[in-house]
């Protein structure tokens, strides 16, 4: 089951995140961590699947179901069609769902996961945002 409760913070860590973030934030105040940013990503895309390791083939079918299931949701969603259309240019992709599986990567996730509890709690406001922030970050080049 998906935890919308994950709160990711690895894009703090990693100054390129900076014109994306909807927070103020003082960079400082992480200055000298940004190799850190990497295994923070890793344990909150853990935690935010309900996993603890992807050592198991039970784990990774669960992750899988999760994924197809996330996807099946914010197919639903009429303004998540620009996001797949941008996904699937931005990563040379066909197949819709995986560009979908392309936004749980590092440069997206905290956007996705922000993106996902807001439609997961109705919460439109907040979704238009987020869909904005990944419709900016699908157009930058890291």
């Amino acid at each position: 089951m998906y935890d919308t409760t994950v709160i990711p913070t690895y894009h703090y860590y990693d100054p390129t995140f900076s014109p994306f973030r909807t927070e103020k934030f003082d960079q400082d105040d992480v200055e000298g961590l940004e190799d850190c940013a990497d295994m923070v990503y890793q344990a909150e895309f853990l935690r935010a699947f309900s996993l603890n390791h992807l050592d198991t083939s039970t784990a990774i079918n669960s992750l899988i179901a999760e994924v197809k299931h996330l996807f099946d949701v914010l197919k639903l969603v009429d303004a998540f069609a620009p996001i797949l259309q941008k996904s699937s240019e931005h990563f040379d992709c066909v197949d819709e769902k995986h560009a979908f599986k392309m936004l749980f990567s590092y440069h997206y996730f905290f956007a996705m996961h922000a993106l996902i509890k807001s439609v997961l709690e109705d919460d439109v406001a907040q979704r238009d945002t987020h869909l904005g922030i990944l419709l900016k970050l699908l157009e930058h080049k890291f």
